[in-house]
């Protein structure tokens, strides 16, 4: 009898290079921005030589733009994946699932939300070319999504890219700056109980069910303790 296990194909180092040097440039990146992050610098990190990482990449603007592909099209799959799940559900229902994925997702590579933030503090072609390679389209649906929600009577009447301004800045914006999070206040952002926090802390902020709930709580918490008279 022939036991000999299964031929597997080994991922070819060329690949594994590319990844390599991928996720060290998310990082570098992020910390160092733009302009503070060189070749050099990302190839020591990797351990490879100079030559290897501009082999791959050619330029560091090219190894910015394939970098972003990768990660920030990684996040950009899981919400239509989740939007895709709620394809048959009410414009509401779908908000919220677009909500705990931009949480989840945000989550493991709050890396690409503090490049974001970067970019978007000045005019660049590497802005130019996250809108119109990822942003516009997001904003297109997520619009479209807020607005049907508003029109189901779901959730608050203000304006919409004001409502999308809110999730996307509020949830980058606490993951970007998780290190200083956790510093102040000794919880850590990514486990699953501050990310469960997160996710309903927007949604109480937005759906009018989970407002009127939350009004009510903090009515009964204002409201007097009946005193009890005394007879003698």
């Amino acid at each position: 009898m022939d036991t000999a296990k299964p031929f597997r194909k080994r991922p070819e180092r060329a690949t594994r290079v590319r990844e390599l040097i991928l996720d060290v440039a998310l990082d570098r990146f992020s910390a160092n921005g733009y302009e503070g992050t060189s070749i050099r610098s990302i190839a020591a990190l990797t351990g490879l030589q100079q030559s290897l990482v501009s082999y791959h990449f050619k330029t560091k603007e090219k190894l910015w733009f394939a970098m972003m592909e990768k990660f920030h099209g990684e996040f950009v799959d899981d919400i239509e994946e989740a939007l895709e799940a709620a394809k048959d559900r009410s414009a509401s229902d779908q908000l919220r699932s677009l909500i705990r994925s931009f949480v989840k997702s945000a989550s493991t590579t709050p890396q690409v939300f503090r490049i974001l933030i970067q970019q978007n503090t000045q005019a660049s072609t590497r802005m130019d070319w996250l809108l119109d390679k990822f942003v516009r389209k997001f904003f297109s649906k997520t619009m479209d999504t807020i607005i049907a929600a508003q029109e189901e009577g779901a959730i608050i009447n203000a304006a919409p890219e004001h409502i999308y301004y809110l999730i996307t800045g509020g949830i980058s914006t606490f993951f970007a700056f998780s290190q200083g999070y956790s510093r102040l206040t000794y919880k850590d952002p990514t486990s699953a109980a501050e990310i469960h926090r997160l996710n309903n802390f927007i949604c109480e902020l937005i759906f009018l069910e989970q407002r009127e709930s939350v009004d009510r709580v903090s009515s009964d918490r204002r409201a007097p303790t009946p005193s009890v008279r005394q007879t003698t």
